[in-house]
């Protein structure tokens, strides 16, 4: 997906945050995230430890949490790419979108056996090495691989 990306936007457009390094380095995540965005570090750390200033209520109020992972997926890749599909039927696509929801489940209710843990971890191994020593993350330390 990464590589896509980097053909549609250019590999300088490209950045990696992780999210483990937000919630346990909070400021150096700000500050690579404000250089890699171009905007003011102090900017960025006021808005965020503002965090509670906006009263909108938490994502579980959001209609998303109701629908299955298809649907949204479906209706980001439509907000994203529109029509596009790089050279995909559409039956291609929705296919693999589908291989990506769990029957039955929404977002909030996913909870995997250890077996179903062990096969994402081996699955997406290889591939978080190769982003890790493309974009110098270490997400080793976070047991990506």
């Amino acid at each position: 997906v990464i590589n896509t990306y980097g053909q549609l936007f250019g590999e300088d457009n490209i950045g990696v945050f992780v999210y483990e390094d937000f919630k346990n380095h909070k400021e150096d995540y700000l500050k690579s995230l404000s250089k890699f965005m171009s905007i003011s570090e102090g900017e960025t750390i006021k808005l965020v430890s503002n965090k509670n200033d906006n009263k909108r209520g938490g994502a579980a109020n959001y209609p998303s949490d109701s629908r299955d992972l298809f649907t949204i997926l479906s209706h980001y890749k439509g907000k994203i790419f529109g029509e596009k599909t790089f050279g995909l039927s559409q039956s291609m696509i929705a296919k693999q979108m589908q291989s990506l929801v769990v029957p039955g489940k929404t977002l909030k209710g996913i909870n995997l056996s250890n077996d179903q843990q062990i096969l994402l971890f081996e699955e997406f191994k290889n591939g978080n090495m190769l982003l890790s020593e493309k974009y110098g993350l270490n997400l080793e330390r976070y047991g990506y691989f």
